[in-house]
């Protein structure tokens, strides 16, 4: 271990592990040690000993630091510890001169306290004020002694200029706490209990425990499984696997490839319970600088969604030296995929890279480099350069869903070149960029935003989606080719709800072998969106529902009437829906089309009746697991809701001799329909002016006819 000393402010003494390196995580451990041992260098360094931290930290590869507390830790403030993590973050050099990066790597995610008798009661006390500075505390002997700053607003320290709409008092913020000892640890218990958003976040063991290398062993051992994550202002504590869980806890399974000189460790997941991958598609995701393997897989969100799914195979390589290079790294992909060909038969023409900072980098390096490998990338939170230029000259497609944090300063001077990325990768799709003529974030109006409102729901399947907004810019067929998201109130960090996002764009793309241009499995398997519907009064309609139609976002159901030239039965009229335009519209706002062709059917009132009671509450939802409204038992006895066909939007258009019959059949059932367009035609039969309303949306023909008893007599109105 190299000692050092920072006086002023900082006024402590630090240990750096020979182990630390500017590209190795590491751990910056605070000890707060007794009154009596904290008021000089001189008795901090002998603690270091005794205690066992010293030599704990070295093997650790930690950053250990014990600050001083000349007049006793009653006069110390809290807000001490986090000035002390960026005075030592900015002295502690690599033991390895010849690095570039000469800062020893000690990341915010991995800060830990513990404190021992007052130092204990002081560690406590941060651990109320500056609840978001640790992944954990533990306090020996002591407890906090004041909580009245838990009522206090966060300072929101990994992200001080979030917006106004992140406001948490500290209490209401998550850290993991361990109490030792036989003090009294009710009232810490129940106030660290509060927030904790899992049971083992606040710990008590009780017994006679001191500042002794047994002691020190255990709480290193705790810290081990300890992190929290820069995933908001506040970040989250939670549990970590350790590396040697990730190599031989059978999760994942350990495998290498050689190239240039290199040796590439990867490491596989199949999904939970699976013994074959035969013909999944891969999902390869490229981790940070300074965040090995064995931690990222655990932040990103993909082994909870493939186990979720069971859509993919999950591949993590791992670089040499924990960081990714334009030009030393990228011949290894190859290799990789055709060693997990051999050992796992995957489907070659669906494999997807993705990334995070630096392992976003190599996505758009790697995926522009070698695009004939992938059918998509989704780069997290770095620049888009690559060589989009070239693929755009080479004829390539490649399409995109990229993600970035909304104030994630990392980004503040790529976000300057977003502009002519965007319409690289706009064109690289086949889209044609349009200036934006109103306000947008973005220099080129995009064709559709989603956001917490409209797609990442709670019912979607989304835990955080109100802080997702997603910016979409389609294909001359109207199909979302790249995609950028924006995450509010987001650090350089990540939320698994961006995997699930993700994952729902790269799962409809393939690349044949040999191809520059992908194929769109959703416009590939179109032929599943269609159904044909027999109906009662003879005859078959033809049926429409998007991929995108799901059971908690209100769709709108468009009833068509052809003309008779252009549908004399059902499958001329499915032609029909795509020459006319109404597949395209109908993906862009998910609407459901219903088209009645002339054969054999009645295109009357009655017809009308008959296509509501067929598809209202029964129509499958197509977004996978959804089962919100009205779930029923579909294929394979799996329960999947129902699409909302609300009767509040449903309407009628017709064409020539077509539109004189939706005319007709709308005059029959005006209140059945928002609204009436008639192209080339008008109605020619009225109903008898006495005729009375059916009550469409209370009566037993109408919205439930097994439940509705119908209106009162009182309620009598003429059509």
């Amino acid at each position: 271990m190299q000692e050092y000393e920072l006086g002023g402010e900082a006024n402590c003494l630090y240990y750096v592990s020979s182990k630390c390196r500017s590209w190795i995580p590491a751990k910056t451990i605070l000890v707060f040690a007794p009154d009596s041992e904290a008021r000089s260098i001189v008795r901090l360094r002998s603690f270091a000993r005794t205690s066992g931290w010293l030599n704990a930290a070295e093997e650790n590869g930690a950053v250990l630091i014990l600050p001083v507390a000349e007049q006793g830790w009653t006069q110390e403030k809290s807000r001490r510890v986090k000035l002390l993590h960026k005075a030592v973050w900015k002295d502690a050099l690599s033991p390895d001169p010849s690095e570039v990066f000469r800062t020893v790597w000690c990341w915010e995610t991995l800060i830990f306290a513990v404190g021992y008798g007052e130092g204990a009661v002081y560690a406590g006390n941060t651990a109320v004020e500056q609840p978001n500075a640790f992944a954990d505390v533990a306090m020996v002997g002591g407890v906090p002694g004041i909580y009245a700053g838990g009522e206090a607003l966060s300072d929101r320290w990994l992200l001080p200029d979030a917006s106004e709409g992140w406001q948490h008092k500290n209490k209401d913020i998550p850290v993991a706490v361990w109490m030792l000892g036989n003090m009294d640890t009710a009232e810490a218990e129940r106030y660290f209990a509060a927030a904790a958003t899992a049971a083992d976040q606040v710990k008590v063991s009780r017994g006679s425990f001191g500042a002794d290398p047994e002691t020190t062993a255990m709480i290193l051992r705790e810290f081990d499984t300890r992190v929290r994550w820069k995933n908001s202002p506040d970040g989250m504590p939670a549990r970590l696997k350790t590396e040697a869980q990730m190599r031989t806890g059978g999760e994942y399974i350990p495998d290498s490839v050689t190239w240039n000189g290199h040796s590439y460790n990867f490491f596989t997941r199949l999904p939970r319970g699976a013994s074959d991958a035969r013909g999944l598609p891969v999902v390869v995701s490229m981790h940070g600088h300074g965040e090995p393997a064995w931690m990222f897989a655990q932040k990103n969100g993909w082994p909870e969604l493939q186990d979720e799914t069971r859509e993919f195979l999950f591949v993590i390589p791992d670089s040499p030296e924990n960081s990714w290079t334009i030009s030393g790294d990228h011949g290894m992909h190859a290799l990789m995929l055709e060693k997990l060909e051999k050992t796992y038969h995957i489907d070659r023409t669906r494999v997807y890279l993705t990334g995070f900072s630096n392992g976003a980098m190599a996505t758009c390096w790697y995926g522009t480099m070698h695009p004939e490998l992938y059918a998509a990338i989704s780069p997290w939170n770095s620049p888009l350069c690559s060589f989009e230029e070239k693929l755009l000259e080479g004829g390539w497609e490649m399409p995109v869903f990229a993600i970035n944090g909304d104030l994630d300063h990392k980004m503040d001077v790529p976000r300057k070149s977003y502009g002519k990325l965007f319409e690289t990768f706009i064109r690289l799709n086949g889209g044609v960029p349009r200036p934006a003529q109103v306000p947008c974030p973005w220099k080129w109006k995009h064709d559709a935003q989603w956001d917490g409102s409209n797609r990442y729901t709670v019912e979607a399947g989304y835990r955080e989606g109100d802080r997702m907004t997603t910016y979409e810019y389609w294909n001359p067929d109207g199909k979302p080719r790249f995609c950028f998201t924006e995450l509010k109130d987001m650090p350089h960090g990540a939320i698994h709800d961006e995997a699930r996002a993700a994952w729902m764009f790269l799962r409809r793309f393939s690349r044949p072998k040999g191809s520059k241009t992908v194929v769109d499995r959703q416009e590939a398997e179109m032929d599943r969106n269609f159904a044909y519907l027999s109906l009662p009064g003879g005859g078959e309609a033809v049926m429409f529902v998007p991929t995108g139609c799901n059971s908690y976002t209100p769709a709108r159901s468009i009833l068509l009437f052809p003309s008779k030239e252009n549908a004399p039965n059902p499958d001329a009229a499915k032609e029909w829906l795509y020459r006319s335009g109404w597949i395209r519209q109908a993906l862009r706002d998910n609407s459901v089309l219903l088209a009645v062709p002339t054969q054999g059917v009645p295109r009357d009132g009655d017809t009308v009746d008959q296509l509501y009671r067929l598809t209202w509450g029964k129509t499958e939802s197509r977004e996978y697991g959804d089962i919100l409204w009205r779930p029923t038992s579909g294929e394979n006895g799996r329960r999947q809701g129902c699409v909302w066909m609300w009767e509040t939007l449903w309407h009628i258009v017709g064409y020539d001799d077509g539109a004189v019959e939706a005319g007709n059949a709308a005059a029959a059932r005006p209140n059945h329909f928002a609204s009436v367009t008639l192209i080339g035609g008008a109605p020619d039969t009225f109903p008898d002016p006495e005729v009375q309303s059916d009550h469409f949306l209370v009566s037993k023909a109408g919205k439930n006819p097994d439940a509705m008893k119908g209106v009162s007599e009182d309620y009598a109105v003429r059509v």
